[in-house]
């Protein structure tokens, strides 16, 4: 709980009202959103087998979709949401180190769907197959403090830091852990 809101409040001042992904009513990603340097702000759903495939865009939208209007014609394996910004942040001047070329990329910042989010089977993965990106910098792990608790959650993040492991990173894994909500001292 909370991935979406954290990337909102980063990036806020340079994505236009009408294509901010967060809501206070519903949970909100229902499919994977890139978050990416573009020369304007614009929101398109993409299709793409795998993070390194080229991206297929199949339209582009004027405000951000609600769940149900990303009904199950659009598959979270193959389908994503992009955001381009111009936040220039989102380019590595000197490429991502994974190679020599020391040329100019983008940086995709990459939303999943929460465990226990609903009916979304890409919430509910193996986390073998939740790891994100083809060449990884690091990962931003947001969990709410209550959500822990339970032994499904438990099994989540044990599998989590386990296969977080063996990920594909450039060098050694970086995880950032932000908690967003603290339970009370009695729980």
């Amino acid at each position: 709980a909370g991935k979406t809101r954290l990337l909102s409040e980063l990036l806020k001042d340079d994505i236009p009202p009408a294509l901010f992904p967060v809501s206070s009513i519903e949970r909100q990603t229902k499919l994977q959103l890139e978050i990416t340097y573009g020369e304007t702000a614009e929101l398109s759903l993409i299709e793409r087998e795998e993070d390194y495939d080229e991206a297929i865009e199949l339209q582009k939208l004027t405000v951000f979709p609600s769940r149900d209007e990303l009904s199950d014609n659009f598959l979270p394996e193959t389908h994503r949401l992009r955001l381009s910004i111009p936040e220039q942040r989102l380019i590595l001047p000197n490429g991502d180190g994974w190679g020599d070329e020391k040329i100019p990329m983008r940086l995709f910042l990459i939303d999943t769907p929460g465990w226990n989010s609903g009916e979304d089977d890409i919430a509910e993965r193996e986390a073998s197959q939740v790891m994100t990106g083809y060449h990884n910098l690091g990962l931003v792990y947001v969990s709410d403090a209550n959500r822990l608790d339970g032994n499904v959650n438990q099994q989540h993040l044990k599998d989590f830091l386990e296969v977080l492991q063996s990920a594909d990173f450039l060098q050694q894994a970086h995880l950032l852990f932000v908690v967003t909500h603290y339970p009370s001292k009695d729980q």
